[in-house]
């Protein structure tokens, strides 16, 4: 038998679920009150504007960043929302708009940090593994891997491979950090193991993010809505959820509302559209905050959000409700892990950020809240987040859940990003009003 602390890693969301509640209905629910938004999870409010001044600065660097010509020598930034402060890690000479960048809130304290490698160097190695390595395949003859992801710091590559049972040895761990090193060349990887990934509703008010939806039997969540083509709303959720042209309904009563289309199995995505007799219109810009079962508390989405490691961000769980000690550990990796859907088996997902709890004991998402928004939330009181992405995959150790029980949760994680989405998809937009 499992213990409790024993490690997986699972997609949520995939499992069958049976819950009862009320009767559900599209979009009824009360509209947000002004005020500030009840953030579980963290004891001093104060970090979420501590870390929303730091996000501005953190932003005008990396922009500084990205207008200088070639590799600028950017490496990564590591926040430290509680005090204020952040590390900036910089390949090379900084260059004077950058420093001017990071001197320009003398309320926040800027570190600069040398770093072995730039990212762009870093993310080159990490699409060389890729190639070596096609989803499922043994590294070394010895475990698949798990997740790849350049280090915050720009010291190398972070693998994590799949924990397995008489195979996976100090040894074998040696010589298989040994042999990516004929992979990446100078860049150094750091080896690591852990368990197999696995991919992880609200129950009513399908017109708002954070509500949950059935499909084929499967249960999972909303995330944002997007518009397109000047009147058509979409809904994103994830893409291990239901494979294209299925049928999505309410939990109860069974009532259809919305169809799958446009399924990216490589970042796990979809959209769900308004079927016929629902208007276009359908999905707002808000998402459901607070418990599993709410019924009134929701908050608007006034745009995206940036990934900064070190970062707490909130999730909005189907099933697990809203949460905010979620940490952003590294908000630029691939990770594998095995698809209930076609194309079946081990898949790759690019675009995703990995995320951690608070503390070991305490869970980032679990079963059914598939889909779910991860949003920034800065302690505004005009009800606005903004958005970081969907939940995605769930792994590490399993802990108690928050929300409601009879399922498994997680303490570690990682959210498709939408800012990504978005880049590759530019005919939807992410609704704001």
């Amino acid at each position: 038998m499992r213990s409790r602390r024993s490690r997986t890693v699972t997609v949520i969301g995939v499992v069958m679920l049976s819950l009862v509640g009320t009767s559900a209905t599209h979009a009824h629910a009360a509209p947000l009150d002004p005020g500030s938004l009840p953030t579980p999870g963290i004891d001093d409010r104060s970090v979420l504007v501590k870390q929303a001044r730091v996000t501005k600065v953190a932003e005008r660097i990396v922009k500084a960043a990205e207008a200088l010509p070639g590799d600028s020598g950017y490496s990564g930034i590591r926040t430290d929302p509680a005090n204020s402060r952040f590390t900036l890690y910089w390949h090379g000479k900084v260059p004077a708009g950058v420093r001017e960048a990071a001197e320009s809130d003398p309320g926040v304290e800027v570190s600069v940090m040398s770093a072995a490698f730039s990212l762009r160097t870093l993310k080159k190695a990490q699409k060389a593994v890729s190639d070596q390595n096609p989803p499922g395949r043994r590294v070394n003859g010895l475990s698949p891997i798990v997740s790849v992801a350049p280090a915050v710091d720009g010291s190398g590559l972070e693998v994590a491979i799949e924990a397995v049972k008489g195979v996976t040895t100090p040894q074998s761990l040696v010589e298989t950090q040994r042999w990516f090193g004929t992979v990446t060349g100078e860049v150094p990887v750091t080896v690591t193991e852990t368990t197999r990934p696995v991919a992880t509703g609200r129950h009513d008010g399908q017109a708002h993010g954070g509500a949950r939806f059935v499909v084929s039997g499967r249960t999972c969540t909303q995330g944002f809505s997007l518009w397109a083509w000047g009147s058509w709303s979409y809904m994103l959720t994830a893409g291990h959820c239901a494979a294209e042209g299925w049928t999505a309904t309410q939990p109860q009563p069974s009532a259809p509302y919305a169809h799958v289309v446009q399924r990216e199995v490589n970042y796990d995505t979809e959209l769900l559209m308004p079927s016929h007799g629902t208007s276009q219109s359908f999905f707002t810009r808000q998402i459901w905050w607070g418990g599993p079962y709410e019924h009134s508390l929701r908050a608007n989405v006034a745009g995206t959000a940036a990934h900064r490691s070190g970062d707490r961000v909130c999730a909005s769980g189907g099933f697990s409700g809203v949460h905010c000690d979620v940490i952003i550990d590294n908000p630029d990796a691939f990770m594998d892990f095995e698809n209930p859907l076609p194309p079946f088996g081990r898949t790759r997902v690019w675009d995703v950020a990995i995320v951690m709890a608070s503390g070991p004991d305490n869970p980032v998402w679990g079963e059914g809240d598939s889909g779910s928004p991860v949003v920034t939330y800065d302690g505004n009181t005009a009800g606005n987040v903004y958005a970081n992405g969907i939940i995605s995959i769930a792994f590490g150790n399993i802990v108690d859940c928050r929300g409601i029980r009879g399922r498994k949760c997680w303490n570690r994680g990682a959210y498709a990003r939408l800012d990504r989405y978005l880049a590759r998809n530019p005919s939807f937009q992410l609704r704001t009003w």
